[in-house]
């Protein structure tokens, strides 16, 4: 897929680009959310970034190329079309806040659409996705728990968008493809390398504790796709590896034991359970 992106003639401008990386970063792992759990106090980080970033796209002369996309104006006219509907709508307070929250994720693809250029930026992005996955991961060691106020016995974070299991099942798993480019990709042995090799072996596991029934079906259809995609030799390590998760899958309840977050240990701060991740761990 990569390879197939054409190359511009002109290479963007390289601030506005590594904005894109940080804009996916930060908004990937939920960065803003846990801002304050760690420093006290709150950063408006991903308005920051998007004003630089707007910035970046001024000045680098990449407003046009962005709705000469299709896909860009596709989605301004289906956004258009939100603003037509909305008043008319059954619930027009819910309604506003759906538009407002789809409105947010329009602007991204606008600020990504204009940084991002050529196929070698857009395979870093893909690497960007995968450190971002890979920081969630390394995060649920500090922050996850199973005895959550909502779902006990359903690993998720504290705190968070990733409170909610099934999302943090959805965002692992929208992340675990861009482990795979890396390994795929990425020439040499390198640290990011060997920890999105890891890391594919790891977010299955975590996507199973979360039990998302809807995380298990799209990790089943992602492994089907990718199983008959690849040579028939290396079929059998898939399988082999698909075996034992789901062997691990079923003697987990018996032997898993639950995990005590931090909000039910008032008398230390957030910040010591991440200077001591084993006392979090299970």
């Amino acid at each position: 897929m990569i390879a197939s992106i054409p190359q511009q003639s002109r290479v963007s401008w390289q601030p506005a680009f590594y904005l894109a990386i940080v804009y996916i970063f930060a908004t990937y792992t939920r960065l803003p959310e846990f801002v304050p759990l760690v420093a006290g106090h709150s950063l408006r980080l991903g308005l920051i970034i998007t004003i630089l970033a707007v910035l970046g796209i001024l000045l680098s002369g990449s407003l046009y190329r962005i709705f000469s996309s299709k896909i860009v104006l596709a989605l301004t006219a289906f956004t258009g079309w939100i603003f037509i509907c909305t008043p008319f709508s059954v619930w027009r307070g819910g309604s506003v806040g759906q538009v407002v929250a789809w409105c947010v994720s329009v602007v991204s693809l606008i600020l990504l659409a204009g940084c991002i250029e050529g196929a070698e930026q857009c395979r870093k992005a893909g690497y960007a996705m995968a450190v971002s996955v890979l920081a969630i991961e390394v995060l649920s060691f500090f922050l996850g728990s199973t005895e959550g106020v909502k779902d006990a016995g359903r690993f998720a974070f504290v705190v968070g968008t990733f409170s909610n299991a099934n999302d943090f099942a959805a965002l692992l798993l929208m992340g675990l493809p861009f482990c795979l480019l890396v390994v795929r990709t990425r020439r040499g042995l390198s640290v990011l390398k060997v920890a999105c090799f890891v890391g594919i072996f790891l977010i299955p596991l975590s996507v199973v504790r979360t039990g998302s029934r809807g995380g298990l079906l799209a990790l089943l259809i992602m492994f089907v796709l990718y199983f008959f995609s690849v040579p028939v030799l290396q079929r059998v390590p898939l399988a082999i590896m698909a075996l034992l998760l789901a062997l691990w899958t079923g003697i987990r309840p018996f032997f898993g034991a639950a995990t005590p977050s931090i909000t039910q240990m008032p008398r230390r701060r957030p910040r010591h359970y991440l200077r001591s991740p084993a006392k979090n761990c299970s």
